[in-house]
């Protein structure tokens, strides 16, 4: 086993993958440890063979219940696969190992959002800035929230947050400028819509919804010329392909 072990390890160091696939397997016919569970788990999640990752990370977890990277790891692939009620269990069972492993408690609440258990989200996504706040992706999420609780002032100022740790999330600014055009405040919505173009020209919703903002502010070939970038980056965008006809229409 030792020698099917540092045989697939050195495959593994060189990519090639397949052929260390192959050895972990003789090895753990022999034996093994969890380590190699864990190293053959961690090829099947690479190849994207996640029963396979899920099934060798359980098998590790029955050695090692203390391994935190682990839980995480499951999560992951429970979160990859939809299963959102087992992504929820592993991760609240990792979080009571350690409270502090904050790319577990973000994992955790987001596949409390993906679930649709909000509240338990909202909770999860305030501890994980409390732990760092460096964490943009969870204040962008905590923005969604608030704004699905019709909590625009709430909604702003984290995804406010989001951009001050992460400049370049362009999602953000699509988000934080759908605020604004929800309240009519047309021109900083162009502006945030301007901003996400500038840090992704290829963001077809940057496009998309500059254009909306031009369409209301009466400026028709502005919008048409964004709807076109729209439908250039993105030809299936139905609702930007109808706002085209329509405005080609008047």
């Amino acid at each position: 086993p030792e020698l099917h072990s540092d045989l697939a390890m050195a495959y593994q160091g060189t990519g090639n993958v397949e052929a260390a696939i192959e050895e972990y397997e003789k090895v753990l016919a022999r034996g093994g440890d969890v380590g190699d569970y864990i190293n053959l788990a961690s090829l099947y999640k690479e190849t994207g063979e996640n029963r396979k990752a899920i099934e060798y990370f359980n098998q590790a977890l029955q050695t090692d219940t203390d391994n935190i990277s682990i839980y995480l790891n499951l999560g992951e692939l429970y979160l990859a696969e939809k299963d959102y009620t087992n992504a929820v269990e592993i991760m609240e069972k990792g979080s009571e190992i350690n409270s502090k492993f904050v790319a577990l408690r973000y994992k955790l609440a987001t596949a409390y959002y993906q679930s649709g258990a909000t509240e338990k989200a909202l909770n999860e996504f305030e501890k994980v800035v409390e732990l760092n706040q460096n964490t943009y992706q969870a204040y962008y999420y905590l923005g969604k929230i608030y704004l699905e609780k019709d909590n625009e002032i709430r909604a702003e100022y984290n995804f406010k947050q989001a951009i001050q740790y992460n400049p370049d999330y362009a999602q953000a600014y699509i988000d934080l400028g759908n605020i604004y055009l929800n309240q009519k405040n047309y021109y900083k919505a162009i502006s945030q819509f301007t901003t996400a173009i500038e840090k992704n020209n290829n963001f077809p919703p940057g496009h998309y919804y500059l254009a909306l903002a031009y369409k209301e502010l009466g400026m028709k070939e502005a919008a048409v010329a964004e709807l076109r970038k729209t439908l250039h980056l993105s030809s299936g965008n139905k609702e930007a392909q109808a706002l085209l006809d329509e405005l080609q229409e008047d």
